[in-house]
């Protein structure tokens, strides 16, 4: 357990710990391991300053300290004194933050901020209400989006109703549609897809369709729909599609970067692709109000 010497030049290199008993060795690194778990010990706090840069030799380090405090115990027949878990704060002399302004370190807080941006908020008000850092919360968005998966698409569904709406993302000439195919029968979106209002996309959105029987299609007369869905089973009007211009309606009134005439808008296409696909992701749980 004590630590080798290597030094040269006035450089001082990593060395191995000398050799000695392998169960006394194994028996102070398990104690090691249980006293850096302990609560207001400098044990634990020497283990919390040794671990970002020495690994597992943080451990072996801890356990050197209990070798020499259990031998100066024997040693004086002194009792053990805790130094308490501020002793190397102290020791250095130096002033640490124990209160922050940000509050993104409480995990309540992180909790409330997909609730939010689904429910009417932008990102600087969530910034304004929650006292956090814009990119902190944009990082809890971005990383929440990348664990949604996409939605499962039924191997049969009669009525599925196509439509699509845009936004903008960077300026208002830069538009960016989103398009969407919504189960009637189920009350769920089936597939969607973000980018240009082309053909190509829309010929995209029915690929992720191929596997699925769909019995009639609703849909407008963007001439996409009528070059690629099959006539017979192609019905055009306002009837057969309440139910996804009711969702887009959704859409627009629970995000605030959709919403007409205001000034929250996406700065990037990640951004906008990311909050829609975890608010399509929550719809189809039923979720609309989190």
């Amino acid at each position: 357990m004590c630590p080798g010497s290597n030094e040269s030049a006035g450089k001082r290199r990593s060395g191995k710990t000398t050799k000695g008993s392998v169960y006394l060795q194994a028996a102070l690194v398990q104690a090691a391991w249980a006293a850096s778990h302990t609560k207001q010990t400098s044990l634990a706090a020497q283990y919390r300053q040794l671990i970002k840069r020495m690994s597992k030799k943080a451990l072996v380090a801890v356990g050197h300290s209990l070798l020499v405090i259990i031998y100066h115990v024997l040693k004086n027949r002194a009792s053990y004194q805790e130094l308490g878990g501020d002793y190397f704060d102290r020791d250095c002399e130096r002033q640490f933050i124990t209160d922050y302004t940000d509050q993104a370190h409480k995990p309540e807080v992180r909790s409330l901020v997909l609730p939010m941006t689904l429910n009417g908020s932008s990102i600087r008000d969530i910034s304004r209400v929650l006292s956090m850092s814009t990119n902190t919360l944009l990082k809890v968005l971005r990383s929440t989006a990348h664990q949604v998966n996409e939605s499962v698409v039924p191997k049969r569904i009669a009525d599925l109703e196509l439509d699509e709406f845009w936004s903008v993302v960077g300026k208002k000439r830069h538009q960016r549609w989103t398009w969407s195919a919504f189960d009637r029968h189920r009350k769920r979106t089936t597939a969607s897809l973000n980018g240009r209002r082309t053909n190509k996309n829309c010929q995209r959105l029915l690929q992720k369709l191929t596997e699925s029987r769909v019995r009639r299609f609703h849909t407008d007369r963007w001439e996409s729909y009528l070059k690629l869905l099959p006539e017979k089973k192609h019905l055009i009007g306002k009837e057969g599609r309440r139910n996804i211009e009711r969702h887009n309606l959704n859409f627009r009134t629970h995000i605030k970067r959709l919403q007409r005439r205001r000034i929250c808008f996406s700065k990037s296409d990640e951004m906008h692709d990311a909050v829609i696909k975890l608010y399509i992701q929550h719809s189809n749980l039923g979720q609309h109000h989190i």
